[in-house]
């Protein structure tokens, strides 16, 4: 009996332990599936807002895996939480925003309908530079040498002949080149009374015969986003030099005026014109206007009769169109040369169709020839109101019209003569009263357009 009591107790004893073991195992267990619970539950949270979502991202989690799973799961999430935290240090410190601290002001986009034409005459120089600034700007004179930009009667910059304050700091610079012309932006920093400013400052400049002449322009920075502020830079007109001609009287001798050209001279009769102008003025200089069909620079370079007659100072001036290839640019070099060797004065006097990108580089190439931007002129009428059509005949090549014949005849004779043109007569190509409908004031301002959508004004 004692033997049985001792197995039975033995016995009692055993299956005590293997209860123990159980709920030990079974704590273990039910620990570790709740810490793959966890980080299951950190790999699927998204949002420190959605709570939600993590419950849902954690309840199919552990749905879906077992124990083995589980271990992965944390492996990844833990790989996951490292990687972030690294990427958020590596983000931080790519931060590079404290070197542009303009970027967190806002600043006006200009639509592409409320710009205006602006001209800008320095009288000093006789450079001409036309801007196209947005349309709620308003420009009053500010002494010999400035002007006032103010919008909703606030002053918000200036232009200047002089040079602009310099910055303590400059970011993002912008060029744009225009033949000899080239325009600028920066985005500036100033400090006044311990106040941090940003400016947009602008700088356009012109060189003529190794001279450098400038226009300024600073407004504040928030007037501007940066496509506008690059609008202005790139859409800037030619200047004119109207000054820097010599008197015809002064050249060689001679009192015959010469135009080189396509069909664009005789479509323009811009020969018809100068010829009338002249003959009324009395003056004793007359003109002749040689047209060849589809002619570039390169075709009378080929003309021997013409390029003798140039040799031996027939002519005081040469005005030379027909820019549309590389090779015209090249050709001009010759024409340079022989007007050189009689002294003849040669100038550059662009067409209307022809390649704005070979005219500015012909400029750029030859910046002692002088430049009288027929093309820029008329363009200039137009934007400033005069019907395009009453310009460009309709056809294939667009040809200039009578109209736009007189505008290059004006503009050669108020250029050497330095005073507007005679009234036209009779034998003149259009009667005086329809160029007057036409261009109103132009005829009698000198040149300057005045019509409605150009507003002119004047710095020395």
């Amino acid at each position: 009996m004692k033997k049985i009591a001792i197995f039975f107790m033995l016995a009692l004893l055993c299956v005590s332990l293997c209860a123990c073991n159980k709920e030990d195992l079974s704590i273990t267990t039910n620990t570790n599936s709740s810490r793959s619970s966890q980080l299951v539950s950190l790999s699927t949270t998204t949002s420190k807002n959605s709570t939600s979502m993590k419950n849902k991202g954690s309840t199919s989690k552990k749905k879906t895996v077992n124990k083995e799973s589980s271990s992965k799961t944390a492996t990844i999430s833990k790989e996951n939480s490292f990687s972030s935290k690294e990427e958020s240090s590596s983000s931080e410190k790519e931060d590079f925003s404290y070197l542009y601290p303009y970027e967190e002001l806002q600043c006006r986009t200009i639509p592409y309908y409320s710009w205006q034409a602006v001209q800008i005459n320095n009288i000093s120089t006789g450079i001409k530079l036309e801007l196209q600034l947005p349309k709620d700007w308003s420009l009053s004179k500010s002494g010999a040498d400035s002007l006032h930009i103010s919008r909703s009667g606030q002053n918000i910059g200036i232009i200047t002949s002089d040079q602009l304050p310099e910055p303590e700091d400059d970011y993002d610079l912008h060029l744009s080149t225009l033949g000899n012309t080239e325009a600028s932006t920066l985005i500036t920093q100033y400090t006044q009374n311990d106040k941090t400013e940003f400016y947009h400052n602008f700088e356009f400049s012109t060189t003529v015969k190794g001279e450098i002449y400038k226009t300024s322009m600073r407004v504040n920075y928030t007037e501007l986003d940066q496509t506008s502020a690059y609008k202005i830079t790139d859409n800037i007109l030619a200047f004119s030099k109207e000054n820097f001609f010599v008197d015809p009287a002064e050249i060689n001798g001679s009192k015959r005026i010469l135009i080189l050209g396509n069909s664009f001279i005789s479509s323009s009769k811009i020969g018809g014109f100068l010829g009338d102008m002249l003959n009324t003025s009395h003056n004793g200089y007359t003109v002749e206007a040689v047209s060849i069909g589809m002619a570039q620079v390169t075709t009378f370079i080929k003309r021997q009769d013409i390029l003798d007659s140039i040799a031996k100072g027939k002519f005081c001036y040469l005005f030379m169109c027909g820019f549309y290839s590389y090779e015209s640019v090249a050709a001009v070099e010759t024409i340079k040369n022989i007007c050189e060797s009689s002294n003849t004065q040669l100038v550059i006097f662009p067409a209307h169709n022809e390649n704005l990108a070979m005219i500015n580089l012909a400029i750029e190439n030859y910046d002692d020839i002088p430049v009288l931007n027929w093309k820029n002129e008329v363009n200039a009428l137009i934007n400033g109101g005069v019907n395009y059509n009453d310009f460009c005949v309709n056809d294939s090549h667009k040809h200039s019209t009578p109209l736009a014949g007189y505008v290059g005849a004006h503009m050669i004779y108020r250029t050497l003569f330095k005073t507007t043109p005679p009234v036209l007569t009779y034998n003149a190509p259009l009667s005086e009263d329809f160029v007057k409908l036409k261009l109103e004031d132009y005829i009698s301002s000198g040149g300057k357009i005045t019509n409605k959508n150009l507003t002119v004004f004047e710095i020395e």
